[in-house]
């Protein structure tokens, strides 16, 4: 089935892109995903590339042939696609617009609790789940980590720390890849981003070490006054 959706996220994930967008008649989360295990569903370039050879841009409205949902209670939104047919742009809206048509997400924590991860085994009685959201956050700030001592990965690590509903959240992941460019270059500390941004988060899939799924700042769209990322 062909489903016009407006695209909100577009990171890197195992060397390909992790995609997701809104529904723009039924206003659905929906991320398109790959039978590809190896990178975990996720999407390659050439499928985020039009006929003209350009890519797939935040607020492009593209038209993709979903197939089977996953059935992955953790991630309800991912969706097979047609991986022959190729994706097409047909529209492009606003940040203004998506939220006038659609609205936020309004959630009293993002995604069941305050912590930085979730289990499924905890969320047995929470009958709708989510791995999607978008929202306004305040007072953010950026912390660029060194590599983990363990790790085989030797690149910094960005975190997010912010607040939302009264609450505050500390060492989200950042998974938005020109925040992660921009502060790349910057020393190790705790950075000042903006007063508010509207922000989609996603839940990761889940580790095998722990059985956790991390909340993840996919994408941040749009910024108050207090900005560092220049325009």
């Amino acid at each position: 089935m062909e489903r016009d959706i407006v695209i909100l996220a577009a990171s890197e994930k195992n060397g390909d892109y992790c995609v997701a967008g809104i529904d723009v008649d039924s206003g659905e989360w929906l991320r398109p995903y790959t039978h590809n295990a190896e990178t975990k569903g996720a999407v390659p370039l050439r499928h985020i590339t039009y006929d003209d050879g350009t890519h797939v841009k935040l607020f492009d409205v593209v038209r993709i042939d979903f197939a089977d949902n996953c059935r992955n209670p953790m991630q309800p939104e991912n969706f097979y696609y047609d991986e022959t047919a190729r994706w097409r742009k047909v529209d492009k809206l606003t940040l203004d617009e998506v939220i006038k048509r659609r609205g936020l997400d309004d959630r009293v924590k993002i995604f069941f609790n305050a912590d930085r991860s979730v289990v499924e085994q905890n969320l047995v009685d929470i009958k709708k789940r989510e791995s999607l959201i978008l929202v306004k956050a305040f007072d953010l700030s950026i912390v660029v980590e060194p590599p983990h001592e363990l790790s085989r990965d030797r690149s910094k690590k960005f975190r997010l720390n912010f607040s939302y509903n009264g609450i505050s959240y500390q060492r989200f992941s950042v998974g938005d890849t020109r925040i992660r460019r921009y502060f790349g270059e910057k020393e190790l500390g705790t950075y000042p981003f903006a007063d508010y941004n509207f922000v989609v988060f996603s839940l990761t899939d889940k580790f095998d070490l722990n059985g956790k799924n991390y909340k993840v700042a996919a994408q941040f769209l749009g910024r108050g006054r207090r900005q560092t990322l220049p325009a």
